[in-house]
Formats: structure tokens, C-alpha cells, sequence
């Protein structure tokens, strides 16, 4: 969670940052830099659970501030980043 509030996520923009990769493109959406908000809000790859995240929240799905904050908002960003596997390789 605090590696989500403050972007230091294992994606290709923080990556790219720390010099862990080369690019810092979305590996799912060729010229579209993958951080934080695009893998929560837009990424094509992840739809289906964030279809499921938006079902469950409402619009509140949208807010950042609330899938950080608010104890609803964090369950169903924990469900998220599960049903996405993007961290599959770390969290095992």
C-alpha cells in the first residue's frame, strides 16, 4: 500500500526510473507510459477487473485518493491488483 501511495510501484515507469528496464512504455499498450494510473484506469489489459472494481464502487472506482485512502476503496484495489496478476512474478 505505501509503495502505491507514494508511485514507487513495480511498473515500467518507476522501473525505467531506477533504471530496471528500458522503457517505460506499457508492455499491453505500445507508446503509453504504464504508471500508476494508467494500469488502474485505462490499461486495455486489465478491463475485466476493473470492470469489477467499477461494478462494486461506482465512480468511486475512479478516485485514486479513495482506492488509497478509504478502507472500501483499499479492499477493492487489493482485489484489483490480485485478479490483474501484473505483480504476480513478486507477490508469487
Amino acid at each position: 500500500l505505501t509503495q502505491l501511495r507514494t508511485e514507487h510501484v513495480p511498473l515500467n515507469f518507476y522501473l525505467r526510473r531506477i533504471k530496471k528496464v528500458d522503457s517505460a512504455d506499457c508492455p499491453h499498450c505500445p507508446g503509453i507510459v504504464e504508471n500508476l494510473r494508467h494500469y488502474l484506469f485505462s490499461c486495455r489489459n486489465y478491463h475485466l477487473p476493473r470492470m469489477e472494481m467499477r461494478q462494486k464502487l461506482g465512480r468511486k472506482a475512479s478516485s485514486l485518493k479513495f482506492l488509497l485512502q478509504d478502507q472500501q476503496g483499499v479492499r477493492a484495489l487489493i482485489k484489483f491488483i490480485h485478479e490483474s496478476r501484473r505483480f504476480q512474478h513478486i507477490l508469487g
